[in-house]
């Protein structure tokens, strides 16, 4: 579904075209790369944490310096699973333990990378969503 500004004489998208292929995981996790303790199971990515640096990810998805829009869902124990910058930094507004998460991020890299907050942390993500935003 395209997002249109609403009013004025111009009707452009406020969103790119979705960018993952695979954003529900239906039938596989193809297109994602799973680190240790993540898999596919039940048509979403499952993390079963041991405190570790446990990563999902995408790599050279975004253009760096192009703001996006980043939706998904996420159910996590503990603590949250979010999207991290460059820095292996959590971002706050791209994270949770339950339910919808969506944000707008400026990518400082070209990866997506989701992780968990801290601690030792189960849970998954499904719904993953990402648009280049034109706000």
């Amino acid at each position: 579904v395209d997002v249109y500004r609403i009013g004025g004489s111009s009707s452009r998208p406020i969103t790119g075209p979705e960018l993952i292929a695979n954003g529900t995981f239906e039938a596989n996790a193809d297109g994602w790369i799973l680190g240790t303790g993540w898999a596919w199971n039940n048509q979403r990515a499952e993390l079963t944490g041991d405190g570790s640096a446990q990563t999902l990810r995408i790599t050279n998805l975004l253009t760096t310096g192009t703001t996006y829009i980043i939706e998904f869902d996420v159910s996590a124990s503990t603590s949250s699973i979010g999207v991290q910058d460059r820095g292996g930094t959590i971002i706050p507004e791209l994270s949770g333990n339950s339910g919808r998460v969506s944000g707008l991020w400026v990518a400082d890299y070209p990866h997506l990378v989701f992780k968990r907050l801290g601690g030792i942390v189960s849970g998954w993500v499904d719904n993953v969503s990402v648009r280049e935003y034109f706000g």
